[in-house]
């Protein structure tokens, strides 16, 4: 008798799907990802685009001239000749591999190296993760969660922690090495040593409301929001330099000019432009109605890039002229990336567009299915393009790669919610980004790391996502692509290197096993609340230094007495 019900409850899993736990499988670095969603209703994703936007994740790019040679006032630039222009070779005043949200003033979203493999080698677990890390010249990664600041070793452990509320926006790191944070709970910009030495404390008259800009001279530009909407300028001491009081709600973190003029959005749709020396506005333009909360972008020869919620992708000429405009079907509401030959890589929707620099006409399209315009383009020096994605329909994040000509080279899910965190690179072509996880209404989040190196994770080799198991043996896989387990089922643990491992973890409505030596196997075979069990397994690989690895398997395990 049990061995008839045991063969009707496999049938019925085989051939019924089962949708509350739909999971998407894994692509190799050479596979194309199947593109079968489509989106007909474009306000549902401008609208799910604005609520990214308001959450407080921004993306930006910036721009740099790679290779060039100088004659006086003349840069000659991939065969072209610019004339009476000075725009820095890649933010020169700093020798860090990523400064600054966008890699460097002009906010060009390009490194000047190589990317590595496609491996995900360590990830940090820490609280939510929605804003973009910075890299110092020895390869420290700095960023902040909801409630800290940290500093980490390329190797993922932990160098120094500052208590300093929750971090929205993007640090920068000045060209003595000195880290300028922006902490949204303490309504305030920190400054700090290398070594973690707090140096000085700034106060805000309310919460900043961008990501830290540096200028040449040293002044750090940050805003404040409600009640005064200040544009702040910060002495590299600790005192103001100057503040400025636009009117209006300052949206989207400052791109300089090569003269130091300050460039960015506001709420209402104005763009503002201000002289650097005291603040004053140089010039401003309405876009249109709707917000501008992207961070404006800046071309070889001046132009600035900026794009507005009402579908809008401004090229401006430095005396506030429009260049030209482009109107695209979703919200071009996030900074653009700008390619060594001047092209324009812009996230709207679920699209990336590359575009011709002196027209605004599109070169290509390519359609990601999930949203990629909460993250702003990462540009290699070897062509690739990295993206962060939110997958629609469903909850998760994910990185994603293409190369220059807009054909799809790898993706990976990188989170079971979200993904609001841009990629970055550092020196040897480690690619870092951040994540947001959820645990039945528990958030937290994941600093990820991909590149070359030891590889301090895991992986759960048994049971296999959306198989059915009976009795701890595989029948193949489920059409719902759910892991449905009948009777009981052995979990298997590969741990990548046990070095630094200090014990892998296992939940399930509470910590059901801690193991410390190999084989690392814990058998599923007690009953868990209801029957059958719907529930998420959770593995979590606990490492020396602070690095931990999670794994999550979503079950539906029928239990037999």
């Amino acid at each position: 008798m049990k061995n008839l019900i045991v063969v009707g409850v496999a049938l019925i899993f085989l051939f019924q799907p089962i949708t509350l736990f739909a999971d998407s499988e894994k692509n190799s670095p050479n596979e194309s990802i199947s593109q079968a969603i489509s989106f007909s209703d474009k306000d549902l994703i401008n609208q799910y685009h604005k609520f990214i936007d308001r959450s407080s994740i921004k993306e930006k790019n910036n721009l740099n001239i790679q290779d060039t040679i100088k004659n006086t006032n003349k840069i000659f630039y991939n065969n072209y000749l610019y004339e009476d222009i000075n725009l820095k070779p890649y933010y020169s005043f700093s020798e860090s591999p990523w400064p600054m949200w966008g890699h460097d003033q002009y906010h060009s979203g390009r490194s000047p190296y190589n990317s590595s493999n496609l491996t995900e080698k360590w990830r940090f677990k820490c609280d939510m993760v929605e804003m973009t890390p910075v890299i110092d010249s020895d390869g420290i990664i700095y960023f902040g969660d909801f409630n800290n600041f940290y500093a980490m070793n390329r190797n993922g452990t932990m160098k120094w922690m500052a208590n300093t509320g929750s971090i929205y926006y993007s640090p920068a790191i000045a060209k003595d090495g000195t880290i300028y944070v922006p902490s949204f709970g303490g309504s305030c910009v920190y400054a700090f040593n290398p070594d973690g030495k707090q140096l000085w404390k700034y106060h805000l008259d309310s919460n900043p409301m961008c990501d830290i800009a540096i200028a040449e001279d040293g002044t750090i530009y940050e805003s404040s929001g409600w009640p005064e909407f200040q544009m702040i300028a910060i002495n590299p001491n600790g005192t103001t330099k100057w503040i400025s009081t636009p009117g209006t709600w300052i949206t989207s973190t400052p791109a300089l000019g090569s003269d130091g003029t300050l460039y960015f959005g506001s709420h209402n749709g104005w763009f503002y432009a201000l002289y650097p020396n005291n603040g004053s506005i140089k010039w401003n333009y309405q876009c249109g109605s709707n917000w501008v909360v992207a961070p404006p972008s800046i071309g070889t020869d001046g132009t600035i890039y900026i794009g507005d919620w009402d579908c809008h992708f401004y090229a401006f000429n430095p005396d506030g002229t429009v260049k030209w405009l482009q109107t695209f079907e979703y919200s071009a509401s996030h900074s653009a990336s700008i390619g060594e030959d001047g092209t324009i890589y812009l996230a709207a929707g679920p699209n990336l567009y590359a575009l011709y620099p002196n027209n605004g006409k599109i070169k290509w399209t390519y359609h990601a299915v999930s949203i990629i315009s909460a993250c702003s383009p990462l540009i290699t020096k070897d062509g690739r393009i990295f993206l962060g994605g939110n997958i629609p329909q469903e909850m998760g994040g994910e990185l994603i790669v293409v190369n220059l000509n807009g054909r799809e080279l790898w993706r990976e899910k990188i989170s079971n919610l979200h993904c609001y965190s841009s990629p970055v690179m550092s020196n040897d072509g480690t690619v870092y980004i951040g994540s947001t996880w959820n645990n039945h209404g528990n958030w937290f989040g994941y600093l990820h790391a991909f590149g070359s190196g030891t590889q301090t994770k895991i992986e759960v080799l048994k049971p296999k996502q959306g198989h059915l198991y009976l009795f701890n043996r595989n029948f193949g896989r489920t059409l719902s692509k759910n892991t449905v387990i009948v009777g009981s089922v052995d979990f298997e643990i590969k741990v990548y290197d046990t070095s630094d491992l200090v014990n892998v973890s296992i939940y399930l409505q509470g910590l059901r096993a801690c193991l410390t030596s190999p084989p690392y196997t814990w058998k599923l075979n007690q009953e868990y609340g209801q029957n059958p069990m719907k529930d998420n397994v959770w593995i979590t690989a606990y490492f020396k230094g602070g690095s931990s690895w999670t794994e999550m398997v979503p079950v539906v395990y029928y239990h037999f007495l």
